[in-house]
């Protein structure tokens, strides 16, 4: 239980920190431009995004990097994290529902 909030907590963070980001950069340059998953990452470490393409693409089915991941990376660069977050905090409220019915 301590771990799935744990994870919660720090996803949910990592989102808020992300979007923030982005609003400290709309503030610099005074328009809003949205930053995607894959160009965050690409910002931070460019041949590790490469890498893991030519990995996925080469190691399992060459549509998965097209039609599943390419998509999900050029989504919000806090979606993802938000999505993660709230998906735990429920698994963690729906774990502590069942466990009050129980007793």
């Amino acid at each position: 239980m301590k771990l799935i909030s744990w994870f919660s907590l720090v996803f949910l963070i990592l989102a808020a920190f992300t979007w923030g980001y982005e609003v400290y950069i709309a503030t610099l340059n005074w328009h809003y431009e949205l930053l995607s998953g894959g160009e965050l990452w690409a910002k931070i470490h460019i041949n590790s995004l490469v890498g893991f393409q030519a990995l996925v693409e080469k190691y399992t089915w060459q549509w998965l990097w097209w039609e599943f991941l390419f998509p999900i990376l050029t989504l919000p660069a806090w979606t993802l994290p938000l999505i993660l977050g709230l998906s735990a905090l429920i698994i963690r409220f729906k774990i502590r529902l069942d466990l009050s019915k129980r007793h």
